[in-house]
């Protein structure tokens, strides 16, 4: 019996052929252009060809003569406003790699040559001198299915549906069906994952409040947008040199990716910093090493970083530039506070400047450290934090985003609302700050800073994120808030400020303050006497009064003086001067200022400091966020 012949082995289908000849890096790229290419061009590795009438092959035969090499039209983005496309184009480079760029459609239609050096930047050839513009037409005509949304900017989308990290990578809530592209320039790079973090940096943290503060206040970035009354903040941490700052600083960093390899200083320009801080947004800004002789602008400078924008600009022809913007925070570091470098210009802080950059004394059993854990010496542990910083940076702050994206953008809203309420609850109580008080209002919204970031210590906590103990992150925030206030004081600086001026005034013409007893019996030209002094008293006439307490008026002079118990009234109906003994025959009036005002430390409250002891913990929530 004849056999029978085998079956002819099936003929593998031509693309097929060609893909099983290229890398694996290169196959998905091939199939897309096998199957979105315009039916009109045939392809094959060497680029893009017409392809011949007749010819319903998409593979170039091997007499064509591609007019560029290969690439294929992505998708097409658009931005969030509406106001601007562009294409993504992945181009095959000279090197085999697959390279992507976006082609704005206003150079791609309005500056053609623009576009084409575009692509020859990113690798794509034009051969065989081919008209140049037949690429742009292939652009045009491609079918594009993909639609994303443009993200320019580090931080949340104005929806809050995405999240861009410095590194580039946009992450999405599962329950958004838009896609998102990053489109800016992405320097972060993430280091490690949050598993390294939490066992090296987190780990670390324990046991010594500024670092837990500063790993709080790195989180607490990414629940500005959900904490509607929260602006961007410095906090300035002080102290002497070699105490530690720096890995502090290292240590809040750490949260989100990492930028660059040197620490950023105050050395700048208000131009550059405000450039910095819009690339900050919903991130944490690092500024290390105030320097002693600061700018002449650093005292603009906290006002611009405080109230989120940079100033209005306009090109040549009078358009208006959009205004850079932000919602973020600083943690910074130098050997002198704010006050004493403001001071150093010759500008006292104003009340405005200390809610929006809160001076922050740096203290520690071992410099900024009071737990070493199994180290020896500070040195030791300082050394391994290096290497702990070395290995992890963004992982944290990315699966902390995660979470927050578990729930809805009003339900965060809500929970941070109220958790910041009751925080901040818990610090005035735990400080002494009476709510309602208008002589605190300074400090009861610095108090409102402090809380946003015990709230977010909180949540990394309960999430697993950070490793630590829940309420850790509230007594670490509580300890610094307690610090700032005892260095601080409770009074507001405009009226720190008058009461220093009245000081100073006071220390610099005793002298030629004539004692009670003297000028009674005494005949002389009161002219050239500016004040009277008794034991317990200084009495300024009106006139001299008018000269000692700078730029405020006397009536608010008066009231921050009487405020602090400086200032004993005469008790006459509508005046709060004392009438003075009988002097060369008349009863003149004066303001009668106790002695004790001389010294004054800008820290004491005049009738008794407030008490800072008894931090209290954070009561145990049972609810649930994200």
């Amino acid at each position: 019996m004849p056999s029978t012949p085998p079956e002819p082995k099936p003929q593998a289908d031509p693309i097929q052929r060609f893909l099983a000849e290229l890398p694996e890096s290169q196959k998905p790229f091939f199939k897309y252009l096998a199957r979105t290419l315009p039916r009109e061009y045939c392809f094959d590795r060497k680029g893009i060809s017409v392809r011949p009438n007749g010819v319903r092959s998409v593979l170039s035969r091997q007499d064509a003569k591609p007019f560029c090499t290969p690439f294929r039209v992505k998708s097409y983005v658009e931005e969030q406003e509406g106001n601007g496309w562009k294409s993504v184009i992945e181009i095959l480079n000279p090197d085999g790699k697959l390279v992507e760029c976006l082609l704005p459609w206003r150079i791609l239609d309005g500056k053609p040559n623009e576009a084409l050096g575009v692509l020859a930047n990113h690798g794509l050839r034009i051969l065989n001198g081919y008209n140049k513009q037949s690429v742009l037409e292939l652009i045009r005509t491609w079918k594009v299915s993909a639609r994303e949304l443009e993200v320019s900017r580090f931080g949340w989308t104005p929806d809050r549906e995405a999240f861009a990290l410095s590194s580039g990578r946009v992450l999405t809530r599962k329950t958004t069906e838009a896609s998102y592209r990053f489109v800016g320039n992405a320097d972060g790079r993430q280091i490690g994952n949050s598993a390294v973090w939490k066992e090296s940096v987190g780990r670390l943290a324990i046991g010594n409040p500024n670092m837990l503060f500063a790993c709080a206040l790195g989180f607490s970035t990414a629940l500005l947008p959900y904490a509607t009354s929260a602006g961007s903040t410095i906090y300035h941490l002080h102290g002497r040199t070699s105490q530690g700052k720096t890995r502090v600083l290292r240590t809040a960093l750490s949260v989100w990716p990492k930028i660059g390899e040197a620490d950023k200083t105050w050395i700048a320009t208000i131009n550059g910093l405000e450039g910095e801080m819009a690339r900050a947004n919903n991130h944490l800004l690092g500024l290390d090493e105030l320097p002693e002789e600061p700018p002449q602008d650093f005292s603009r400078a906290i006002y611009m970083i405080g109230n989120s924008g940079g100033k209005g600009r306009s090109t040549k022809d009078g358009t208006a530039i959009t205004r850079q913007a932000w919602r973020t925070s600083v943690i910074s570091t130098g050997e002198d506070s704010m006050a004493g470098t403001l001071k150093k210009l010759g500008k006292p802080p104003r009340g405005g400047q200390a809610v929006r950059m809160i001076d922050i004394p740096l203290e520690g059993a071992f410099g900024a450290f009071d737990t070493l854990h199994e180290h020896a010496t500070a040195d030791a542990f300082v050394k391994a934090l290096d290497v702990s910083l070395a290995k992890a940076a963004g992982g944290a702050g990315a699966l902390f985003v995660t979470g927050i994206m578990h729930g809805s953008a009003a339900h965060m809203e809500a929970y941070v609302s109220r958790h910041v309420i009751e925080q901040a609850a818990a610090m005035q109580d735990a400080l002494g700050i009476v709510a309602g008080d208008t002589k605190t209002t300074e400090i009861r919204r610095v108090l409102d800073a402090f809380a946003l970031i015990a709230v977010a210590g909180e949540l990394v906590s309960r999430w697993g994120i950070t490793g630590w103990p829940e309420g850790t992150a509230t007594a670490a925030v509580q300890e610094i808030a307690k610090r700032w206030l005892g260095d601080r004081g409770n009074m507001p600086y405009d009226q720190i400020n008058v009461l220093e001026s009245i000081r100073d005034h006071l220390q610099q013409n005793q002298d030629r303050f004539m004692t009670i007893a003297q000028a009674i019996n005494t005949e002389h030209d009161t002219a050239e006497i500016p004040g009277y002094q008794d034991d317990t008293y200084i009495y300024l006439p009106a006139s001299t009064f008018a000269l000692s307490h700078g730029k405020a008026t006397s009536d608010a002079a008066v009231t921050y003086l009487l405020d602090a118990n400086y200032l004993h009234a005469g008790g006459e109906r509508n005046s709060q001067q004392y009438r003075l003994p009988k002097i060369n025959g008349k009863r003149s009036r004066a303001y009668r200022i106790r002695k004790s005002l001389l010294e004054f430390d800008g820290k004491q409250q005049g009738s008794g400091e407030t008490s800072t002891q008894n931090v209290v913990q954070m009561p145990r929530d049972t609810g649930t966020a994200g």
